[in-house]
């Protein structure tokens, strides 16, 4: 439609300057004004619509660190629990009601159910701490919506950090960013707040959860 319309305004344009210029030469200058001109009218049409979608597209994403989750956890469970009607080993579970903040409002977007069992072992057979197992998204406000559905297999608590991540949460949730971990505090009665942190800056308290666990297994052992 651009191009429609400059070869439009030249023409218009050639056929009005023809009844005043006498010489070819000038006319052809003119012409190339004119091409020029339509050249950069067309990089301004798209440069202004490109940064109209873009922003457009921003406004519809959702942030990464507006996510909240609130619940509790339950450990040292002896129980099962199915999947596809294969059976697994519960040892862990976990309720999180999930939140979303904009604009200084907070709403429920729904509920994130966790079962886990004891995965890691070490090299001796002795359990390393880590809990594998699945996870559930219920969308709040939509009874016959499909519940999202995905796995994690390195939730780790440490004192009061506990953190894990939950492999392809992030679409359930319209994240554009890719899996991220959810971390935060964990009371002794298994309360939970936590939040979505990006795998990068999760690195750091990774690698001091497993300095604690390691001191806290030399504790046990001397």
């Amino acid at each position: 439609m651009v191009a429609f319309f400059c070869v439009s305004v030249l023409n218009n344009f050639r056929r009005f300057f023809n009844k005043f210029l006498k010489g070819e030469k000038e006319a052809v200058i003119m012409k190339k004004v004119f091409s020029v001109f339509c050249v950069l009218t067309a990089l301004m049409v798209l440069s202004v619509a490109g940064q109209a979608f873009g922003s457009n597209h921003q406004s519809d994403e959702f942030n990464l660190e507006d996510y909240t989750f609130d619940g509790e956890f339950m450990f040292d469970l002896n129980s099962m629990y199915f999947v596809n009607g294969i059976g697994q080993p519960l040892n862990v579970r976990g309720v999180l009601e999930v939140f979303y903040e904009e604009q200084s409002e907070k709403q429920s977007i729904g509920v994130l159910d966790l079962w886990g069992y004891k995965s890691g072992r070490l090299n001796d057979g002795e359990w390393d701490g880590t809990y594998a197992g699945d996870w559930v998204f219920d969308p709040a406000g939509c009874g016959i919506c499909d519940e999202g559905r995905g796995l994690f297999n390195d939730l780790l608590q440490f004192e009061k950090h506990l953190e894990v991540t939950l492999l392809g949460l992030n679409e359930e949730l319209g994240l554009p960013e890719g899996n991220f971990i959810l971390a935060g505090t964990i009371e002794e009665d298994g309360d939970f707040k936590g939040a979505a942190v990006p795998i990068p800056a999760s690195v750091l308290l990774l690698g001091t959860g497993l300095v604690g666990l390691l001191g806290l297994r030399r504790k046990k052992s001397a």
